[in-house]
C-alpha cells in the first residue's frame, strides 16, 4: 500500500498547527503596546517569521530523530510547504474565526491576514537546519581524524571557523546543470527549493587560484591534491555552499574587439544581482599536524605551530583578495562576483563588523596566539 505522506501530515499536524496559531495570537493579544486595530497585522508577522514550528513538525514526523538525513529532511520540508499551500484557505478561515470572537467589528474581508504568506517558512527552516547538517558532517569527519590523537580537545584548539556575511557589489553568475529550462543561461540553484547558490567547490576553486598566485608552495596542504594522484591527500580547508537571496535577468551584448560593434544579438543571463546577500563559511583544521602538536619534542611542536601560522597568514590575505579583487563568479574578467567592503564576520565565536582590513586585524590576533615560526 502506498504511504500517503500528505494524509499523515494532515492527521498529525492539523491540531498542532491550530494550537500554534492560538499561542501566537495569545502573545499578540497580551502585548498592550499594540493597538487592537493593529493586532491582526502583528499576528500575520508573527506567523510568517516563525520557522521553528516547521522544524518541529519534521522532527516529530521522523519520530523525534534529531540525527536526520539532509535529503529526507529537505523532501519532507517540501511536502510540508505543499501542505501549507493546499490548506491555505482553511488556515485563513481558522484564524478569522479566532479574531472574530476577539475583536469587536472585525472585518475579515479587509483583514491583513488575507495576505498571510507562510509558504516561505518551510524554506527558511530548511536553510537554517541544512547549515547545521553541513557543520555536523564536517565535525564528524574531524572527529574521526582525531580518534588517533591522545587528546580530542587538542584538535578543537586548532580548529578555526570563519563566517563572512557579505553583499554583492557586482552580480554573481554561474552555470546550472538543469537539462530543461526556459533560458540557455540559468544560474546554479539549490536542488530542492531552487534558490541561487554558490557551490562549495566554486569557493574552493576561487580561493585556490588566489593562493596559487601569492603562495604556491602551500596550495597542496591547504587544498589537497587530485584523488587519482599517487600520493593523494586531504586539504586542511573545508568549504560550505552559500545561498543567495535574490535573482534577476541580466543582458550582455558581445562586441567585436576591433570594430567595437555587436557581433550578435544580446544574450540573456540569469544572475544574483548586486545587493544580494550571502555567507561565506570556511573551516581550517590542520588534522595532519595533531600528532606533532601533541608531541613532547619541542622542535616538532614549534614546526607544526609555524605551519599553522603560515597557513593563517595566507588565508588572511587570500580571502579578502578573492572577495574584493579576483572574484568568485563566472565571467570574473568582466567584473562579476565581487563583494562590498562592508562585512559582518565571525572568527570562531567572536563576532565583528567592519571592512576586510578589520577582518585581517582579527586574524592577526588569532595568528599571534599560535606563536611559532612560519613554516
Amino acid at each position: 500500500m502506498k504511504y500517503d505522506v500528505h494524509a499523515e501530515f494532515s492527521y498529525n499536524i492539523k491540531p498542532e498547527f491550530e494550537e500554534w496559531i492560538k499561542r501566537k495570537w495569545k502573545t499578540v493579544k497580551r502585548n498592550k503596546r499594540i493597538e487592537w486595530s493593529k493586532k491582526p497585522e502583528e499576528l500575520k508577522k508573527e506567523l510568517e517569521r516563525d520557522t521553528k514550528i516547521f522544524h518541529k513538525f519534521i522532527v516529530k514526523f521522523l519520530q523525534n530523530d534529531e540525527i536526520l538525513c539532509p535529503i529526507l529532511y529537505a523532501k519532507l520540508q517540501k511536502v510540508l510547504q505543499n501542505f501549507v499551500e493546499i490548506q491555505r484557505d482553511k488556515i485563513l478561515d481558522y484564524i478569522h474565526s479566532i479574531l472574530r470572537m476577539e475583536i469587536k467589528g472585525y472585518d475579515f474581508s479587509k483583514s491583513p491576514i488575507n495576505e498571510l504568506n507562510i509558504e516561505e517558512s518551510p524554506k527558511n527552516a530548511y536553510k537554517k537546519i541544512i547549515s547545521q547538517f553541513e557543520l555536523t558532517e564536517t565535525l564528524k569527519l574531524m572527529g574521526g581524524l582525531l580518534k588517533s590523537s591522545n587528546s580530542k580537545t587538542l584538535g578543537n584548539k586548532y580548529l578555526l571557523f570563519i563566517t563572512i556575511k557579505f553583499i554583492l557589489e557586482k552580480p554573481y553568475l554561474s552555470k546550472d546543470d538543469e537539462d530543461f529550462y526556459i533560458m540557455d543561461n540559468p544560474i546554479a540553484k539549490d536542488k530542492v527549493f531552487k534558490v541561487p547558490y554558490i557551490r562549495s567547490t566554486t569557493w574552493k576553486g576561487a580561493l585556490r587560484r588566489v593562493v596559487e598566485d601569492i603562495t604556491p608552495e602551500i596550495v597542496e596542504r591547504l587544498f589537497g591534491n587530485e584523488k587519482e594522484s599517487e600520493k593523494s591527500r586531504q586539504g586542511r580547508l573545508f568549504f560550505y555552499s552559500t545561498v543567495l537571496d535574490r535573482i534577476r535577468l541580466d543582458v550582455i551584448t558581445p562586441l567585436d574587439r576591433v570594430k567595437k560593434a555587436p557581433v550578435r544579438g544580446p544574450i540573456l543571463l540569469e544572475v544574483a544581482p548586486e545587493g544580494s546577500e550571502g555567507e561565506f563559511k570556511l573551516i581550517y583544521f590542520p588534522f595532519d599536524l595533531i600528532e606533532k602538536l601533541s608531541s613532547e619534542r619541542k622542535e616538532h611542536k614549534q614546526k607544526a605551530l609555524g605551519e599553522i601560522k603560515k597557513d593563517l597568514e595566507v588565508l588572511k590575505e587570500a580571502v579578502p583578495k578573492m572577495m574584493l579583487e579576483y572574484g568568485f563568479s563566472a565571467k570574473k574578467t568582466s567584473g562579476y562576483g565581487v563583494v562590498e567592503d562592508e562585512i559582518e564576520f565571525w572568527i570562531n565565536d567572536k563576532h565583528s563588523q567592519g571592512t576586510f582590513d578589520d577582518f585581517k586585524r582579527e586574524m592577526d590576533v588569532i595568528i599571534r596566539s599560535f606563536g611559532g615560526n612560519n613554516g
